[in-house]
């Protein structure tokens, strides 16, 4: 496993995090179930508008609460009072003109509450974030810092060897580093190419090690008609200020706004290795990834960034290939700006994803499928009023299809082997074993639709 700095840019960069520390710490467990949190060489930044940070996804935690790092660019003014400030600072400078082609022509007239977010409008995102860059940076590199700690660095090592039983040294590995945003909205598509930009200024961080992964606006097509009128055209413009920063004609531009607000003079060149479109559809048939809805696919992204990181072939695959070979043929042309062909989030693109069941779904087909011989003795304590003290184990009453009942009464030894069988695929007389009429008029299909079952312990 390598070092990563994971960024999110707005609100859906701040859901993939979610998402992405909460499989981690279910992937960690595989290799040290002891593991509570995730190592100190994976660090989490989570840069948006709203003061303070929202919710997580699901009733997940978010960020902050997951041990990452919370960047709140927002405002309690209103823009037009907030816009006059940002061109004072610009005007002091003599920079006043380098937002002149995409700030708001009249923001005397604009008196947007900025406190809870950008809505859709990208100028209104990126004059939020322009004098916050300084506040962006420190965060930024004090996680670079604490991945480079000795604590940091033999955290991982110790992982890496219980993961591949071979010793590793990553003290002086560069991290690799992955930005989550949206190019539909107007916070996280306005701020990421600041956030790459400086990402360079920073010691021990190597664009050429960043990795940029944008939703479409394809993944909000279940909003309203209203609610996405801005989002295919900003996206349009995104591309185009990508291309633009890529292929270095928009160096003088950044370098003159860094200035201003005494950010330095940035490194010139490429800002990032790879951006990567994320849509909902692939394939001729345009099939949707789960639900199709913005939820699922932030999950799934999640999933599989944390697949990446969590394997230590996959990121070395990664690096080896997906951030060092450069296509040829068509792709070439846009590999020279950076821009990585459409990637969709079914675990193809992504080397180390497995498939798995989402807990919620494993709950609802595991829970039929318990045998009650398995909870035929609970402690008191399951009691369902939760008042009994007393520590005698006592039988429960477990509700049961009735069918199972009258087939295979349980506990019986062939019954518990259908549904092991059943587990294992075998058919419903081999796992009985008995060749019995009541083991064989139980037949797999009726167990695979049976409803889930509730137990409650009742009084002996």
């Amino acid at each position: 496993m390598k070092k990563f700095l994971v960024v999110g840019c707005g609100g859906s960069g701040a859901k993939t995090l979610a998402f992405m520390m909460d499989q981690l710490k279910a992937e960690l467990r595989s290799i040290d179930p002891d593991l509570t949190e995730l190592p100190k060489a994976w660090q989490f930044v989570n840069i948006d508008v709203p003061l303070e940070e929202e919710a997580g996804p699901q009733k997940l935690p978010n960020v902050t609460q997951n041990g990452g790092h919370y960047v709140g660019i927002g405002s309690r003014q209103n823009y037009n009072t907030f816009d006059e400030g940002v061109s004072s600072i610009l005007g002091r400078s003599g920079k006043l003109g380098e937002i002149a082609t995409w700030a708001t022509r009249n923001p005397a007239t604009n008196d947007v509450k900025l406190a809870d977010g950008a809505g859709q409008y990208r100028a209104i995102g990126r004059m939020l974030t322009l004098p916050h860059l300084k506040e962006i940076r420190q965060a930024l590199k004090d996680a670079v810092d604490e991945m480079f700690t000795q604590e940091a660095i033999q955290e991982l090592n110790r992982l890496n060897y219980k993961q591949t039983k071979l010793d590793s040294d990553t003290g002086d590995s560069q991290p690799v580093v992955l930005v989550v945003s949206s190019m539909a909205g107007g916070a996280g598509a306005s701020m990421f190419l600041d956030v790459c930009r400086v990402l360079t200024t920073i010691p021990n961080v190597n664009p050429q090690g960043t990795l940029v992964f944008m939703y479409t606006p394809e993944i909000f097509s279940d909003n309203k008609a209203d609610d996405m009128a801005g989002a295919w055209p900003n996206s349009l413009a995104m591309f185009g200020e990508v291309v633009a920063a890529q292929m270095g004609n928009s160096s003088d531009h950044d370098r003159a706004v860094f200035e201003a607000f005494d950010m330095g003079t940035p490194p010139e060149g490429q800002i990032f290795s790879r951006i990567f479109p994320i849509g909902s559809k692939m394939g001729t048939t345009s099939a949707r990834f789960g639900d199709g809805s913005a939820m699922s696919i932030y999950r799934g992204l999640g999933r599989a960034l944390a697949g990446l990181m969590a394997s230590t072939k996959a990121s070395d695959n990664l690096v080896s290939y997906a951030m060092t070979n450069t296509p040829a043929g068509d792709a070439a042309a846009a590999s020279s700006a950076g821009i990585a062909p459409r990637v969709e989030p079914h675990g193809v693109a992504f080397p180390g994803v497995r498939s798995a069941m989402p807990r919620c779904r494993w709950a609802a087909i595991a829970s039929p499928n318990i045998p009650p011989s398995a909870l035929r003795v609970v402690p008191s304590s399951a009691s369902s009023t939760g008042t009994s003290t007393r520590k005698t184990p006592r039988p429960a009453r477990c509700r049961l299809p009735r069918s199972w009942r009258s087939a295979c009464p349980m506990p019986s030894a062939p019954s518990r082997s259908i549904l092991l069988g059943r587990m294992a695929g075998r058919s419903t007389a081999a796992a009985c074993g008995t060749g019995s009429t009541a083991c064989l008029a139980v037949k797999p299909s009726r167990l695979q639709t049976a409803p889930r079952n509730t137990c409650r312990a009742s009084s002996p």
